[in-house]
């Protein structure tokens, strides 16, 4: 098995997903920014919950 036939499949699969994007269009910067949003509300969720639990070095 030569290096090309490893390559080829990886190649048609990136390929096929830029498809899809040409496909969705703005729709899928739309759902990353939802998904980006969502993440970042969950991180000051928890870092707020971290603070609050946190002792004093006194």
């Amino acid at each position: 098995m030569n290096l090309q036939q490893i390559l080829a499949p990886i190649e048609d699969l990136l390929l096929w997903t830029f498809g899809l994007l040409e496909v969705g269009e703005n729709y899928v910067n739309y759902l990353l920014i939802i998904i980006i949003s969502l993440a970042l509300v969950y991180w000051t969720v928890k870092l707020a919950g971290f603070q609050k639990d946190e002792m004093l070095n006194r």
